[in-house]
């Protein structure tokens, strides 16, 4: 007999144990653990992971509190209700509410001389939209704690922690016809068992299909309209670290810290069959021997957008270009750049991103030493000139757009450089916080940018700065990953497992997403 609602009853109620003050703790301990989350107890009864909260005072002590509440041994939870109200009061305390805050923009740099850098323009930050911020929500789910100290058998799911829908209206219009809103919609999501590292859309031929890799060498392929699983593989017992698929969406290189494996997947979708299948992974590259001691090794992987030619990119600075053959699932390599191996390779601090194809596949950027980065040419490993080690930015990520002007993007931290071919023309933007991820929404030369705290911006450069289309106070978890289909969703991957998905509306004409 259970005494209590399952996932919020103590272990000890599985039995003959009546409800005790104990009991009570735990419940309300499960209670604030779901409200943080979004993850309902029920699921996985006695299994509450860490809350890796950040991004104010106290937060390290709530999440201590809170686990010890839902300890499993009731000597180890807290002694009373009173000894609980008092820490929730505590760090209730400590939430003083503070003003987001922008770093502050340098002025336009125009060069009119004969260096690498003809023109810069640089756009101040947007105003942040007006949403509920992380510390209100936060002091009200601590008041609900407090006021909720004298209930029993706390049960029954409350609410997910993302929102339905985030509207920006433009405040700024001009004289002349109202402007359409600016709609940024959450049309759904999916809780994932580990932290998932990466989301990846497929290409056209499998629409609404996304690969998601977590920290426990899983792939699974979900339904961005139902968010359902169709299908899921181990592909190691190692953490997902970047995927990539091939541009006919038949295959996906799926790397690891240490190896890179390809499946193939088997779309055979239809209005009444929703079946998508993985071949066994097969492993086709793996680290030098003498890596064996250093913890990641490969860092990011990226398909040629015209042939089944991978590029492979690793710790010592070099990029291996891999002619795949799909008949017998293996590769060969058919070049590297540079030419020879540094003797002691320092390292790179790790990202996905850290690879771009030119369009028709006959160029690649890829990292060079001190965090910098090259164009070269693909078939004879020579440099594009103007992008020697001397002037080149320096970055943690890079991206190459379709039918752009300025098709290079190069990501230092906090800041976004927008750059041609050629290093003539160049916008440059400062965000208030790092940048986690960034996906182009290649139909219109616009940019998705997400930031470590959870925010999401929007860019079109050749039109305005950049503008917050989701404020990242909504979650408490860290934002990992984003990726956008060629249509226009976005999905979402943060750091508490959850994946979610949202249809984006600009505002600039019927249906234009």
């Amino acid at each position: 007999m259970i005494f209590g609602s399952p996932g919020y009853a103590a272990p000890e109620q599985y039995g003959k144990a009546q409800t005790t003050p104990a009991a009570d703790i735990y419940s309300l301990g499960a209670l604030l653990h779901q409200l943080l989350t979004g993850i309902d107890p029920a699921e996985n009864p006695f299994r509450f992971a860490p809350l890796r909260l950040y991004g104010t005072d106290g937060l390290g002590q709530l999440d201590a509190l809170i686990q010890s509440m839902v300890s499993l041994h009731v000597a180890q939870r807290p002694t009373s209700i009173k000894e609980v109200r008092a820490e929730l009061q505590d760090i209730l305390s400590q939430q003083q509410p503070t003003r987001r805050y922008s770093k502050p923009i340098t002025p336009p740099v125009s060069n009119t001389g004969t260096g690498s850098r003809q023109q810069q323009i640089q756009r101040p930050a947007p105003p942040v939209a007006k949403t509920t911020g992380r510390r209100k929500v936060l002091q009200g789910m601590l008041a609900l704690g407090v006021l909720s100290l004298s209930l029993r058998g706390i049960g029954g799911y409350l609410f997910n922690h993302y929102p339905s829908a985030v509207v920006y209206n433009d405040q700024h219009a001009g004289p002349g016809p109202q402007q359409l809103e600016e709609r940024f919609i959450a049309a759904g999501h999916y809780q994932d068992p580990g932290e998932i590292n990466v989301v990846r859309y497929a290409p056209n031929h499998n629409a609404g299909l996304v690969a998601a890799g977590n920290i426990h060498g899983v792939v699974r392929l979900l339904d961005s309209v139902t968010t359902s699983v169709l299908a899921s593989i181990s592909i190691a017992t190692d953490s997902i670290m970047d995927l990539s698929w091939s541009y006919d969406g038949k295959y996906l290189a799926c790397s690891t810290r240490k190896a890179v494996y390809i499946v193939e997947i088997t779309d055979s979708r239809t209005s009444t069959n929703h079946s998508v299948q993985f071949s066994s992974p097969k492993l086709v590259f793996s680290g030098e021997p003498q890596w064996i001691d250093t913890d990641t090794t490969i860092y990011t992987i990226a398909w040629s957008p015209q042939e089944y030619r991978l590029a492979v990119s690793d710790y010592t600075f070099t990029t291996r270009l891999l002619q795949f053959d799909p008949n017998k699932m293996s590769v060969m390599d058919i070049g590297h750049y540079p030419d020879k191996q540094p003797t002691n390779p320092s390292g790179i601090n790790y990202a996905t991103n850290q690879l771009a194809w030119s369009p028709d596949g006959a160029q690649l950027v890829s990292p060079i030493a001190s965090a910098r980065y090259n164009i070269w040419q693909t078939k004879d490993q020579t440099v594009l000139p103007g992008w020697s080690a001397d002037n080149s930015i320096s970055g943690n990520m890079v991206g190459w757009q379709t039918n752009s002007p300025y098709p290079i993007t190069l990501i230092s931290n906090n800041s976004v450089y927008l750059e041609d071919t050629h290093r003539a023309i160049s916008y440059t933007h400062i965000f208030p916080e790092n940048i986690a991820d960034f996906a182009y929404r290649s139909s219109v030369s616009a940019i998705f940018i997400a930031l470590a705290n959870g925010d999401i911006y929007y860019w079109k450069p050749q039109e305005a700065g950049p503008r917050l289309i989701k404020n990242g106070d909504d979650t408490l978890a860290a934002l990992n990953s984003i990726t956008a289909s060629p249509e226009h969703s976005l999905a979402v991957a943060f750091s508490d497992g959850n994946i979610i998905f949202y249809d984006y509306y600009d505002g600039t004409g019927p249906q234009n997403y």
